[in-house]
C-alpha cells in the first residue's frame, strides 16, 4: 500500500504543476502565457495528459494573437493524442483492470 501513496503523492505534484502552467496560460500578460506553456513543456513525459494541456494552451495563445504558428502548434499536440489512438488512456485502464482483478482474486 505505500507504492500507492508514493504514487499518489507525485501525481499530486504533477498536477499542482500542471494547474499552475495552465493558470498561467490564461493570463493577460503574454510572458505569463509563454511562462506557462515553457512550463508544461518541461512537464513532458511526467504525465500523459500534457500533450492535451499543451496543445490547450497554444489553443488559447492562438485566441489571444491569432498566429497560425500557434494554431498549428495546438493542431500538432492534438494530432498526437488522437493518432496515438489515445494509447495513455488503453495503459492506465489496462494497469486499473490489472490492480482490480487482483483485489478481487
Amino acid at each position: 500500500m505505500e507504492i500507492s501513496k508514493e504514487i499518489l503523492e507525485e501525481r499530486k505534484k504533477v498536477f499542482q504543476a500542471i494547474d499552475s502552467a495552465v493558470n498561467k496560460t490564461f493570463a493577460d500578460d503574454a510572458e505569463t502565457r509563454k511562462e506557462g506553456r515553457k512550463e508544461l513543456e518541461a512537464l513532458r513525459g511526467k504525465d500523459s495528459a500534457i500533450p492535451f494541456f499543451t496543445g490547450y494552451a497554444y489553443e488559447i495563445e492562438y485566441y489571444h494573437t491569432e498566429n497560425p504558428a500557434d494554431a498549428q502548434k495546438a493542431i500538432d499536440e492534438y494530432k498526437r493524442i488522437i493518432d496515438d489512438g489515445y494509447a495513455f488512456l488503453k495503459d492506465t485502464i489496462q494497469k486499473l483492470e490489472s490492480k482490480t482483478k487482483q483485489i478481487r482474486n
